[in-house]
């Protein structure tokens, strides 16, 4: 019967002891590692490509010229716009018909223009037909004297130009869209969607509200909400024709909705996006269990081992050996850890707090002076910390010094 009761004990203290460590590892995380998981980081230059592949663009300034007269090429625009606005990026696409097999690759140079930006100036020219090539380029509107570029589609072999044909500029009327409009977000596209909003307390006066955007054929990088002062660009991803982007803002505390507009190449109008701003009891973080030592999880979990302390030491009374010893400290033991505070840090002056632990994280506060913060969490290579003034944020493990 002792025996029964025994192990009966120690599977409850067993089971215990790994709902909670479980829960430590996993439970308090997993809202927040699938977040971060779910945001693509904005793209970054691999320093240590080959120099083998970083010299395969061909510049036509560095060609040798031998051109034929054989008139083997002629290229022509099959899409272009008439009319563009400020901002707006488009897709121009041109069709080539090569009456010869007598080159190694098609370069493309774009000479003259103004007030413009391409993309993708090293997009390839792909074999559509018999003879036929096609490319396409995305083209960007950086202001009102925008004029394009002539485009110069060259034969090259052996390194050498052997046959080209200019493209002469297309004349695009451009305007300027949405000035007038209060809550213009400087975005032009085919469509965009509001795909998700989290909103959560920053400070007693203002809300950290994030919102993540899907747009088709879009400038989502020119993304910008008139009226506020803290906002910035978390994450953009994707291509030209579908790209997303994790954006936030911080704004009054009494602001019920956020609203924005963007201009729809599709419907050429103006069209308004509003979302509901639902606050939130949390403090700015990033998962549900902002402080873990404040939370009701952490309560019922000090209840739960005390409860099954209670029980061991009465086991303890009864059996008087090892194995009841052995579980009865293991068991007090983890219930002091789970009373222990936690740790503090110094963190230094100018020190950059971030929002989120990712490297395009936007940095939403610096600090003025050296401080003691209180760490909560931590997550490849960033430490959420806790600050005097109860606001939570990330910062690099590099920015730590301990206490």
């Amino acid at each position: 019967m002792v025996n029964i009761i025994s192990k009966i004990y120690l599977s409850l203290f067993l089971t215990a002891f790994l709902f909670n460590f479980s829960y430590a590892q996993f439970g308090a995380n997993s809202n927040e590692e699938s977040w971060f998981q779910s945001i693509e980081p904005l793209s970054v230059i691999d320093t240590n490509q080959s120099e083998e592949i970083s010299n395969v663009k061909l510049e036509r300034s560095q060609l040798a010229v031998n051109l034929r007269s054989d008139r083997n090429i002629i290229a022509r625009y099959d899409k272009v716009p008439a009319k563009a606005f400020v901002k707006q990026q488009f897709i121009v696409v041109l069709n080539a018909t090569i009456a010869t097999d007598n080159f190694d690759e098609i370069l493309t140079t774009f000479e003259g223009g103004e007030g413009y930006e391409i993309i993708d100036p090293d997009s390839k020219w792909v074999l559509n037909k018999k003879r036929t090539f096609q490319n396409s380029f995305i083209v960007k509107v950086k202001n009102e004297n925008f004029v394009m570029p002539d485009i110069i589609v060259s034969l090259v072999q052996d390194r050498t130009i052997v046959e080209e044909y200019k493209l002469e500029k297309p004349e695009i009327k451009v305007s300027k869209v949405g000035q007038q409009v209060e809550h213009f977000s400087s975005v032009i596209a085919k469509e965009l969607t509001l795909t998700s909003h989290i909103t959560k307390q920053y400070d007693n006066n203002t809300v950290l509200t994030i919102i993540e955007l899907e747009g088709v054929e879009s400038n989502l990088k020119d993304f910008k909400l008139k009226n506020y002062q803290k906002q910035g660009i978390e994450a953009l991803s994707g291509e030209f024709d579908n790209q997303k982007l994790v954006y936030f803002v911080i704004i009054p505390i009494h602001e019920d909705k956020l609203t924005f507009s963007y201009y729809n190449t599709q419907s050429s109008k103006i069209e308004i996006i509003s979302s509901p701003i639902v606050h939130s009891e949390e403090i700015v973080s990033t998962q549900t269990d902002l402080n873990p030592h404040n939370s009701n999880v952490l309560f019922y979990k000090r209840v739960g081992i005390g409860v099954l302390l209670f029980f061991c030491v009465i086991w303890l009374l009864f059996r008087r050996d090892k194995i009841s010893l052995l579980v009865t400290i293991i068991c007090a033991l983890y219930l002091v850890y789970v009373y222990l505070p936690n740790r503090n840090f110094l963190i230094t002056k100018d020190t950059n707090i971030f929002i989120l632990p990712t490297k395009s994280s936007s940095v939403f506060f610096k600090t003025d002076s050296d401080v003691y913060v209180e760490v909560l969490d931590s997550q490849k290579g960033y430490i959420k910390v806790l600050l005097p003034d109860d606001k939570i944020g990330w910062v690099n493990e590099e920015d730590i010094g301990k206490n």
